[in-house]
């Protein structure tokens, strides 16, 4: 138990002192897409032993203590898409963490050796392998063009189905009001046929007038119905004895008002 113990604790140990690298892939401040003077920035934190095996194309070799940090342009473009190719830079096994740059996300499966596990700090893709011994190969792209893409899709989407909710608002108001009017001119039509179903002649167009008008003078009704003042008085009163109109008297003046009857 005691020597399975001491066994545990020496992995733990020289894992932890393991050398770790961090390569930032730096974007274009302007475009967000990878460009021919786009950099990758190398941090390399050496562990006892290890030692920096600097290839051809690095520069900016820094040293302090046991950190290292260079600058490499140490990656390919194959059109709309990038590959990343990062040689062994330590003389042991180390571990290996990639920041792929903004807007930028894996293309689907094009990424060696296998073992890796992928994390976000909010902007950035996060690669991490660990106890690397070979070449590191990541193929990614950017998304810029499609964000903007889906973005102005959105947008579209959106004004689309404004214009048209205004445009099934006006719609619908439009026939509310064409059914409205209908309904009116259904029921008036309804109730001028009930007031003057049993009447005829005169009697009949003075009931038909005073629908549209509600009430009118005795003297309108003589002048608009062509009709003489002793007929008009005649009908009128007949009418007021059936229960249709009403006289309202005003000095020598009066004036003949259509009884509403309550609707059922």
């Amino acid at each position: 138990m005691r020597y399975g113990l001491v066994l545990v604790l020496v992995f733990a140990i020289g894992f932890a002192c393991a050398s770790s690298v961090t390569c930032t892939i730096v974007e274009d401040g302007y475009s967000g897409v990878i460009s021919d003077n786009d950099k990758v920035l190398v941090e390399v934190v050496l562990s006892d032993g290890d030692e920096v095996i600097l290839p051809e194309g690095y520069s900016l070799f820094e040293r302090n203590g046991n950190r290292v940090s260079f600058i490499s342009k140490d990656f390919l473009r194959k059109d709309n898409e990038c590959i990343f190719v990062f040689p062994k830079v330590v003389s042991g096994n180390y571990d290996l963490k990639v920041y792929l740059p903004q807007n930028h996300i894996l293309s689907d499966g094009l990424i060696y050796p296998k073992n890796y596990k992928v994390s976000s700090d909010g902007k950035n893709i996060i690669l991490d392998w660990e106890d690397v011994a070979e070449e590191v190969i990541v193929f990614y792209e950017g998304t810029s063009d499609s964000y903007f893409e889906i973005w102005i899709l959105g947008l579209g989407l959106v004004v689309f189905g404004f214009g048209f909710f205004k445009f099934q608002k006006r719609k619908f108001f439009i026939e509310l009001e064409r059914m409205k009017k209908e309904a009116f001119e259904k029921e008036k039509d309804n109730r001028e046929k009930s007031l003057t179903r049993n009447l005829f002649g005169e009697e009949k167009k003075i009931i038909e007038f005073l629908i549209e008008r509600k009430s009118c003078w005795m003297k309108d009704l003589v002048r608009e119905l062509d009709m003489s003042k002793v007929m008009a008085t005649r009908k009128v009163r007949v009418l007021v004895e059936k229960g249709l109109v009403s006289i309202e008297r005003m000095g020598r003046e009066a004036r003949i008002k259509l009884i509403e009857r309550k609707r059922n």
